[in-house]
């Protein structure tokens, strides 16, 4: 039996050609190994290609005989580790299953991905991580909530690329070839274009380690920033009750409750605090916002209770209600 791209000789049971790599159809694969008695297709040389061959000029053709195919070429890319992928490869082609478990990629993810040249697919994952913590730290997410979940996705994507890290290699060795197939004009320049551009990538390892600094130094920013702000009024003390912090005096008075980074001008930085405290049977939904000066000194911007926004004197009542249980407060 003879594939019917290449026109190579292969086992009748091949489920693919281990010359050219393509999947065998069985209707053109009966085909004897003759040019002019099959359709020619995009990846098989012409007629006049072989005599090019003969000759040792290259004709027309964009897709141009080349002295190895396109499978052999791919192996030649792989470079180290070549004789792993070439059987996982098989493999799954003879199983028709993507699904083929890679430890290195497991284990080592991202670096696995720039050491296989894999940057595009790096570059996705790194900024998935970076907008998703954008929008959970501006959320108002806590800190140890956010380290949950990247570690929950994180280990998600670990075992896809495990998983599916070979198919995905391959899709990109096959992508690569074809285009270094496309652009040189003898078997010699090709195999110094693979050589060149092929095979893993130490350089592809401390791109992976400098694209994973940003994103820890972006995130660390956005941390200190939005949760030490925060961090600032929750520690922080009144003059008046320099013996508790306002996080103690709010938690012992509310029943629940939730702080919010809130941007500000240029001037000044903004927290929220939103609780609720029962109160004679009735639940009241109280918002208070806090203003940071330049100085990192805050204080009390407004206080709303179920939508009503407390005068100052009342502001004044609630605070000593809140920090001082021995004060009455009216508007209780």
């Amino acid at each position: 039996m003879f594939c019917s791209i290449c026109g190579e000789r292969i086992d009748a049971d091949s489920h693919f050609c281990v010359h050219c790599g393509h999947r065998v159809s069985r209707e053109g694969a009966k085909q004897p190994k003759n040019h002019h008695l099959r359709e020619e297709s995009s990846n098989a040389p012409s007629m006049h290609n072989d005599m090019d061959r003969a000759s040792g000029q290259q004709g027309s053709d964009p897709n141009r005989f080349h002295g190895t195919s396109l499978y052999e070429d791919m192996i030649a890319y792989v470079g180290q580790n070549e004789n792993y992928y070439d059987q996982r490869w098989q493999y799954m082609e003879q199983t028709s299953n993507k699904r083929s478990w890679n430890f290195a990629a497991f284990f080592l993810s991202l670096f696995w991905l720039g050491y296989r040249r894999l940057f595009k697919e790096l570059f996705m994952i790194m900024g998935l991580f970076i907008v998703l913590d954008l929008v959970l730290i501006f959320s108002g997410v806590r800190v140890d909530v956010l380290a949950y979940i990247n570690f929950g996705l994180g280990l998600v994507i670990w075992i896809l690329i495990g998983f599916y890290g070979n198919d995905l290699y391959r899709s990109n060795v096959e992508k690569n070839v074809r285009l270094m197939r496309n652009v040189v004009d003898t078997q010699s320049e090709k195999e110094a274009l693979i050589n060149e551009k092929g095979g893993p990538s130490m350089g592809g390892v401390f791109a992976a380690i400098g694209i994973f600094a940003v994103y820890f130094c972006i995130v660390y920013y956005l941390l200190f920033s939005v949760f030490g702000v925060v961090s600032q009024v929750k520690h922080g003390n009144l003059y008046d009750y320099p013996d508790v912090t306002v996080d103690e005096a709010f938690n012992d008075f509310f029943d629940e409750g939730k702080w919010k980074y809130q941007k500000g001008s240029s001037s000044f930085k903004m927290v929220e605090y939103r609780g609720v405290k029962k109160f004679d049977g009735e639940d009241y939904n109280i918002k208070i916002d806090f203003i940071l000066d330049d100085d990192d000194e805050f204080h009390f911007n407004r206080i709303v209770v179920d939508g009503d926004e407390l005068n100052d004197y009342e502001v004044q009542q609630f605070i000593e209600f809140v920090f001082d249980d021995s004060v009455g407060l009216e508007y209780w």
